[in-house]
């Protein structure tokens, strides 16, 4: 279990996003998409291997189990139920039944990464027509800004033309 946690643990720190990095953590987001994608699939893979051992394990034990009855015990009815019972204690099909239920865990835990990547995937993009829009208001603020000031600058050398304008009269008169 201290396997998976680090997993989780691993999973929840490659989802973070740095927002003050965002163009680093668009261009990463591809390959993390992909590693854990690729971890979902081996873990859906050693799942599938689990779970095809774990068959083939209980239908050993439940031959060996009625060969056992059938030479040592002849006059018994060896039933489904017997079978399956001796199948369930047994300590291998035990031991073999708790990896596909952590291989089972691992996998959907991949799993939900998987999707938590996608998503994640669609923040950043959400995350970057903000950054976006927030630099054209930025740009027009400042423009506004600029304008302004430029205005008064005009405004200022409008009044002073018209003073020297003034000025010149008044010298003539």
């Amino acid at each position: 279990m201290p396997k998976l946690q680090a997993l989780i643990d691993d999973i929840q720190e490659q989802l973070d996003i740095n927002e003050d990095d965002l163009d680093l953590e668009i261009q990463r987001q591809p390959s993390k998409f992909s590693y854990w994608g690729s971890q979902f699939a081996k873990a859906a893979k050693r799942t599938a291997r689990n779970k095809l051992a774990l068959k083939q394990l209980e239908a050993k034990v439940g031959k060996d189990f009625r060969t056992f009855m059938k030479k040592h015990e002849p006059q018994t009815r060896v039933t489904e139920g017997m079978v399956s019972t001796f199948v369930t204690l047994d300590e291998g099909c035990r031991a073999q039944s708790q990896r596909v239920i952590d291989a089972q865990f691992e996998e959907d835990v991949l799993s939900s990464a998987k999707e938590a990547f996608r998503q994640r995937a669609q923040m950043l993009l959400q995350l970057g027509r903000l950054k976006m829009d927030e630099m054209i208001q930025s740009d027009f603020s400042i423009g506004k800004k600029e304008l302004e000031e430029r205005t008064k600058e005009w405004e200022v050398k409008k009044d002073a033309g018209r003073t020297r304008q003034n000025k010149g009269k008044n010298s003539r008169t």
